[in-house]
């Protein structure tokens, strides 16, 4: 009689075959934020190459992006405390707080090119909100929606929203791919990039970019 406490890895993987933890993740924005919009500059200058990265850049990513992982925080009460002289402080919630989401993604386009599309689409987003706009030269300046070069954008202005489905590593040959995870975010912006890992040693290792992502609300369908 077979010992039943003896672990099978290929079993407990078959069990778990549909579990989130082992699916694939698909990342994708459905709306493009009004500061990739507006990225004017004339032909030839610095700002028109990072214009024409990030049109690219968000044409991959609005068709959507495998993620290696995505790591979404848990959801909050805000609360505020009752004052009270006499036994233990009360806690009262308020509001919903949403936590950020990291996503790993993978840079493996069909050439450097694109890689590099998507990791600039990420920075230009990220300077365009809250970045220094300093230049030697007025043409190479971000275009701004105020006369302040170093003001926070408009909060409408940035804002995204985007769409995180996580498929099942296994199906059958003949089924539709269905997500196991589908979920909305609205209000989305890059809030962290994480630093680009390359060394010899990892020559089989797949390119990675971590973005962190804030978010106003979170729908899962």
């Amino acid at each position: 009689m077979p010992n039943s406490n003896i672990f099978n890895p290929q079993e407990f993987f078959e069990n778990t075959a549909y579990y989130a933890s082992q699916g694939r993740g698909l990342f994708t924005l459905t709306k493009k934020p009004h500061v990739l919009e507006n990225i004017t500059a004339a032909a030839g200058t610095p700002v028109a190459n990072r214009r024409n990265a990030v049109n690219m850049g968000w044409e991959l990513l609005s068709k959507g992006i495998m993620a290696k992982s995505i790591s979404v925080a848990g959801y909050n009460l805000a609360t505020f405390e009752e004052f009270s002289y006499i036994g233990p402080t009360r806690k009262h919630p308020h509001t919903q707080i949403f936590g950020p989401m990291t996503v790993e993604f993978f840079l493996m386009g069909t050439s450097r090119q694109q890689a590099a599309a998507i990791y600039h689409t990420f920075l230009t987003w990220q300077e365009a909100i809250a970045g220094a706009r300093f230049s030697s030269t007025e043409v190479d300046r971000g275009a701004r929606s105020d006369s302040t070069f170093f003001a926070i954008e408009y909060y409408d202005n940035y804002v995204s929203e985007a769409e995180v489905k996580i498929y099942s590593p296994q199906s059958a040959p003949n089924d539709t791919p269905t997500p196991v995870i589908r979920n909305i975010y609205r209000e989305i912006y890059p809030q962290a990039l994480g630093g680009l890992s390359v060394s010899w040693e990892n020559s089989d290792t797949p390119l990675t970019l971590s973005v962190t992502f804030e978010y106003f609300h979170t729908n899962s369908l």
